[in-house]
């Protein structure tokens, strides 16, 4: 099975052994034990058919994990358990991305989110699996911890340019992008996530993964894993629920598809607006600088013909002819008797 449909995400995750391997992969420690609470909650997308809203899946734990002490040379001198809180959801479309907030909102406000004193809250640890890529972000398999953004092995992640949705998130956080997730796995949890490596669909049938079998060199975990999606094939119930998700899918991805027609020819119309008003303002610039030589040249004839007329007086005052002043100033007679009226 696929597990990037709800309804086999469900099913793998409602195995404890599984769910342990997969959160111990990505939480980069053991889990010794969970007591799952999962949620579901009805979307507001209809499918074609009467009475097929679309459930989607959400998944709260109390985890007991791990916690190795070591003393300052990096030696293992032993072991302690918390117990933390985490909330995993999966997402395929971003604008969905909000509702996190609003939900994590309600954990941090739960008065039974707190540690046997009563008072302490547990700590909570996000973790969400995205079927599309944050753009500013390279990284497959991504930890947040405060303002803090690192990779597998503790390296920073280098954004380029901002991302909403991670500088919005303030809590310890796990981000892993599907469609990011390499080829080849480099370290445990890229191994465990190879299951939702989307390379692998089936071109006829996506609920379907043709993972190529390599039993032979998995580790056990691996194995537990694989082998779970590999029996949930022989679910009906399961099957028939994928196949009412994958319409519902389909008109997700119609509506979307959709929008961003939409969206891209009203910033194609946005573009050929400011073009067009950056034209018209151009034009009235070309036409303010036209009537303005206009002025100019109007009044360089203004001046020219003010001097010629004082020169032309001048000369008549001194008893020069008519035509004497015409030859002069380089005009006709009767241009001078109009001048010297």
């Amino acid at each position: 099975l696929n597990p990037i449909y709800d309804s086999s995400f469900k099913y793998l995750m409602s195995d404890e052994k599984v769910a342990r391997i997969l959160l111990s992969a990505l939480l980069k420690r053991n889990v010794t034990s969970l007591a799952p609470a999962s949620q579901e909650y009805i979307d507001h997308v209809k499918g074609r058919q009467a009475n097929s809203d679309y459930t989607i899946y959400r998944l709260d734990f109390k985890a007991n994990v791990e916690i190795e002490e070591r003393d300052e040379s990096g030696a293992l001198v032993g072991r302690s358990e918390e117990t933390i809180l985490i909330e995993m959801q999966k997402v395929w479309l971003q604008t969905e991305l909000l509702r996190f907030r609003k939900y994590l909102g309600g954990q941090y406000s739960d008065p039974a989110n707190v540690k046997s004193d009563g008072k302490t809250p547990r700590r909570i640890v996000a973790i969400y699996l995205l079927g599309h890529k944050i753009p500013n972000m390279g990284e497959a398999i991504a930890y947040g911890y405060g303002d803090r953004l690192v990779d597998y092995d503790g390296q920073p992640v280098v954004t380029q340019g901002k991302s909403d949705f991670v500088e919005s998130l303030t809590h310890d956080i796990v981000i892993v992008q599907i469609p990011r997730l390499p080829e080849k796995p480099a370290n445990a949890a890229e191994r465990i996530l190879e299951v939702f490596n989307q390379r692998y669909r089936e071109t006829s049938n996506p609920s379907v993964l043709s993972i190529p079998d390599r039993m032979d060199v998995m580790r056990p975990e691996e194995k537990t894993v694989v082998s779970k999606l590999r029996d949930g094939l022989l679910e009906p119930d399961i099957i028939a629920k994928i196949g009412m998700e994958n319409e519902i899918l389909e008109e997700l991805d119609t509506r979307d598809l959709q929008i961003e027609k939409q969206k891209a020819e009203l910033e194609r119309k946005t573009v050929e607006l400011e073009r067009k008003d950056a034209e018209i303002a151009r034009n009235a610039a070309e036409k303010a600088e036209m009537n303005a030589e206009l002025e100019k040249q109007k009044s360089e004839i203004e001046r020219q013909k003010a001097q010629t007329r004082l020169a032309a007086r001048t000369l008549r005052q001194k008893g020069m002819s008519p035509d004497e002043i015409a030859t002069i100033l380089g005009i006709g007679a009767d241009e001078v008797e109009n001048l010297t009226e």
